[in-house]
C-alpha cells in the first residue's frame, strides 16, 4: 500500500508545480473606463440566431402583404443590403422585387454557416415550398443578399437563392 500513497503524492506535488507555475488566464477583458472585468458571450461580431430569424420571419410576413405588384415597394428596400442596391444603381423609389405569396410559415432555419435561412412556408402557388435567403451583416444591422444582379429586362429582384416546390 505504501507505494500507491507515494505516487499520489508525487502526482500532487508535480501537479502543484504546474499549477503555480502557469500564467493566471484572464479569460474576460477589462473595461477601460471603469476598471472592471466584462462578460463576453460568443462572439458579437457575428448577427445572432434570433436577428436572423427575425429578418426572415418579417420578409415572409412582408411578402404575405405585399405579394401583389401593385402595392408600395418602398416597404422592401429595408430588407437588402445598402451596398447591393447601391451596386446595381437602384433609385429609393423603384425596387422591384419579385415576390411569393406567402401563407402559413411551417419553419425556419438557420445552416451551420449562419448566412443561409431556410424558410419552409405555403405559398398561393403550392401547399409547401421552400425559400432559401441568404443574409450578410453591414454596420451591425442584418439584410438579405441576392446574388444575382436585378433582371436585366424587368429590373426585378429576386430575394431568394433558391425556391423549390416540396412533393
Amino acid at each position: 500500500m505504501p507505494a500507491p500513497a507515494c505516487l499520489l503524492v508525487a502526482a500532487a506535488t508535480l501537479l502543484a508545480a504546474h499549477l503555480s507555475a502557469a500564467p493566471p488566464v484572464d479569460a474576460d477583458p477589462v473595461d477601460s473606463d471603469t476598471g472592471r472585468r466584462t462578460l463576453v458571450i460568443g462572439n458579437r461580431d457575428e448577427p445572432t440566431e434570433t436577428q436572423l430569424l427575425i429578418l426572415a420571419k418579417s420578409f415572409c410576413v412582408e411578402m404575405r402583404r405585399h405579394h401583389n405588384e401593385g402595392t408600395s415597394r418602398k416597404f422592401r428596400r429595408q430588407y437588402f443590403d445598402p451596398r447591393y442596391l447601391a451596386e446595381h444603381g437602384l433609385k429609393p423609389d423603384e425596387l422591384p422585387v419579385e415576390m411569393a405569396a406567402v401563407g402559413p410559415i411551417f419553419n425556419l432555419q438557420v445552416a451551420d454557416d449562419r448566412h443561409t435561412i431556410v424558410c419552409h412556408v405555403g405559398t398561393g402557388e403550392n401547399q409547401r415550398e421552400v425559400l432559401v435567403l441568404r443574409v450578410t451583416e453591414h454596420e451591425g444591422s442584418v439584410y438579405l443578399q441576392p446574388l444575382r444582379p436585378p433582371h436585366a429586362q424587368t429590373g426585378r429582384i429576386t430575394p431568394w437563392i433558391l425556391r423549390m416546390k416540396l412533393q
